[in-house]
């Protein structure tokens, strides 16, 4: 395999559909569209679990143990953000997301929601430091 680095998921996108380079990893959300029209085919997800965007797909762990690859986005904050702050913005957050209307329109994108506390998305980008920190430092990767 050979890596063809691109400066955006669109104009990858493009290069697969029109058989420039074989596959690509993109995130849900940006082929979404050309999943649904037949234009791509996926072929494995990410995420430990399979997932209702894309159901009946394997997952890439299910060939390569251990393997998970997972797009978050978040809301951060400065660190002296006041707690009882931090705890309203997040409460209010979690609220609009768990709302259905807004849970199904991320979902027909190509987004599941995970509304976790501060906590438990510290807990989670701690793991993901560490696992991550380990593929480094084991393959030399160093900065560009």
């Amino acid at each position: 395999m050979v890596h063809v680095p691109y400066k955006s998921a669109g104009p990858a996108v493009t290069a697969v559909i029109a058989g420039e380079v074989q596959l690509m990893f993109a995130t849900t959300g940006s082929v979404t569209q050309f999943m649904k029209t037949d234009k791509l085919r996926v072929l494995a997800v990410t995420t430990a679990q399979p997932t209702a965007l894309v159901p009946g797909i394997p997952t890439v762990s299910a060939s390569v143990p251990g393997y998970e690859a997972v797009s978050m986005v978040s809301v951060f904050a400065p660190q002296k953000t006041p707690a009882a702050l931090i705890s309203r913005l997040n409460r209010e957050i979690a609220q609009v997301l768990n709302k259905p209307e807004t849970k199904e329109r991320l979902f027909s994108a190509g987004v599941e929601v995970v509304a976790s506390s501060p906590q438990e998305l510290d807990a989670k980008l701690k793991l993901e430091i560490a696992r991550l920190g380990k593929v480094i430092k084991e393959a030399g990767i160093r900065g560009g």
